[in-house]
């Protein structure tokens, strides 16, 4: 319970809240929605949690079009089906129990048992961050005496976008939207065929301090030779508080949907 309130007030003071500026971006191409006629459109929400995005997302769709709206969410959280079961009684929301990055498979993953929301990855940035760790430990520790546990490994499927959006005859994205928490380079290699298809992507970039604007040049370059431009971020504050970590949410879109 003190981890839902905790993430709860973070999400509603200190996170970025972008789906309405997205939504706006998705309609204000007139030529987009003639071209659209009856096809859905299509969310991918990877490292969806508890489903929060998603929901402001379709609130904001839903005063926009009466289209029909496609969502795929992707998380390994063990317990990501209990917090999204009222999301799912949508029949029109999907969720899958993957991590989408470069290839399909088993890997190890960094799940943070202390604090959910937050850190839980297939890379270590978070995980070997020392002040992070210990800061939000203590933050806890004041506020629970409970025993405050650590990072667990567990093994999750893994897949590529690329992949799923073959297997489930997938031609478009409308918005991918990507929180992984320092794996996103991963999730975008693995979509390098699907690229053309999306119209905007929605991504925070994690990465230390010291190696942040070399993660975020590459993943601009590699978005830009795929015919992206990159419209602007914003800073996650919170993320560097105590920590060497540094965090931001970046949108790009695809330039023939200019």
């Amino acid at each position: 319970m003190l981890q839902y309130i905790i993430y709860k007030l973070l999400h509603i003071f200190i996170a970025n809240h972008n789906e309405s500026k997205i939504t706006n971006l998705l309609f204000k191409n007139k030529k987009y929605l003639e071209n659209k006629n009856n096809l859905p459109i299509i969310i991918f929400d990877v490292g969806c949690f508890r489903g929060d995005w998603t929901k402001s997302l379709l609130k904001n769709l839903r005063k926009k079009t009466s289209k029909q709206v496609l969502v795929h969410l992707f998380d390994v959280n063990p317990k990501s089906e209990i917090y999204l079961k009222n999301l799912l009684k949508n029949r029109n929301v999907k969720f899958n129990n993957l991590a989408l990055n470069e290839e399909k498979g088993d890997k190890e993953f960094n799940f943070n048992t202390f604090f959910e929301c937050s850190g839980s990855s297939l890379d270590n940035i978070y995980k070997n961050d020392k002040g992070w760790v210990r800061s939000r430990k203590l933050f806890l520790r004041f506020f629970s005496f409970k025993k405050i546990k650590d990072f667990s490994k567990i093994i999750v499927n893994t897949d590529t976008i690329d992949n799923y959006c073959s297997i489930n005859n997938i031609n478009e994205i409308d918005i991918l939207k990507i929180d992984v928490e320092g794996s996103e380079k991963r999730v975008l290699l693995g979509a390098e065929k699907t690229l053309k298809k999306i119209k905007i992507i929605y991504t925070e970039i994690v990465e230390n301090k010291n190696m942040y604007f070399k993660k975020e040049k590459e993943i601009i370059d590699f978005l830009k030779k795929n015919n992206f431009f990159f419209l602007e971020k914003d800073h996650i504050s919170n993320v560097s508080l105590f920590s060497n970590v540094i965090a931001k949410d970046n949108i790009f879109i695809n330039k023939n949907f200019l």
